[in-house]
């Protein structure tokens, strides 16, 4: 899993691994892979921008995170 609907890691959110031939991208669901859904779009290609593991991470603003599920009326 990745993005902000993965369990933190280290207080922070995970991404995928951009030497990860299958699973370099992160798709609007939170999951890696390498589909056109996982790396265009709204999803990240780390593959094709591997500076953005270099980037400071990102953290939730809100501590501690509030979690909402996907069947949640407007995605809250």
């Amino acid at each position: 899993m990745c993005g902000r609907s993965a369990p933190l890691y280290k207080g922070y959110y995970p991404v995928c691994d951009p030497d990860d031939p299958g699973y370099s991208c992160c798709s609007p669901d939170g999951y890696c892979g390498k589909s056109e859904k996982h790396c265009t779009g709204l999803g990240i290609d780390y593959e094709k921008n591997p500076d953005l593991l270099v980037d400071e991470p990102i953290r939730p603003s809100i501590d501690p995170p509030l979690w909402y599920l996907l069947d949640a009326p407007d995605g809250k």
